[in-house]
């Protein structure tokens, strides 16, 4: 438990000494983090159901964008193991449990705050990308867009793939 705990730490505040240690994958600390972050940002905008909601929508985003990344890299020629990546990547997640205190700040000074909340989670998820493909992190910030993009098309193609096979559209 306790290298869990230090891994959450050094996630948040070494993270150029701890990702790198992140050598064996931990997906199921990985997943625990992901999980609680949005089961708390879902029952904070939504009651239980809300929860539940986010905490189901929240690990499917982090697996398929994780997938994503992950062919992005595999079509790039990088050796990636998917399991290092959802662990990188669920350990920079931390920094969104920040989230909803900046925003409760309110004004301008909240703002300033969500801002570099959001920067952080960014900046820490390129961070494990960059670790896990053993590339320059500014290489990988510009994969982010793609990916994003990448996600957009697939949610969009899935949910019209739905819509026409039920009849609802």
């Amino acid at each position: 438990m306790s290298d869990f705990l230090d891994d959450c730490y050094g996630s948040w505040f070494t993270p150029q000494l701890t990702f790198p240690q992140l050598t064996e994958p931990r997906v199921a600390q990985a997943l625990g983090i992901v999980a609680g972050v949005n089961f708390l940002e879902g029952l904070r905008l939504g009651g239980a159901l809300g929860g539940m909601i986010q905490l189901v929508s929240g690990i499917l985003g982090w697996l398929v964008l994780n997938g994503l990344l992950w062919l992005l890299l595999t079509i790039f020629q990088r050796a990636v193991s998917y399991p290092r990546l959802l662990t990188l990547t669920g350990f920079a997640s931390l920094p969104w449990l920040i989230l909803p205190p900046a925003q409760t700040l309110g004004g301008v000074v909240g703002q300033v705050v969500t801002v570099g909340v959001l920067v952080w989670f960014v900046a820490l998820q390129t961070w494990a990308v960059a670790v896990a493909s053993e590339l320059a992190w500014w290489r990988i910030a510009l994969l982010v867009p793609f990916t994003f993009v990448g996600a957009l098309i697939a949610l969009n193609w899935t949910v019209n793939s739905l819509l026409t096979t039920t009849g609802l559209s």
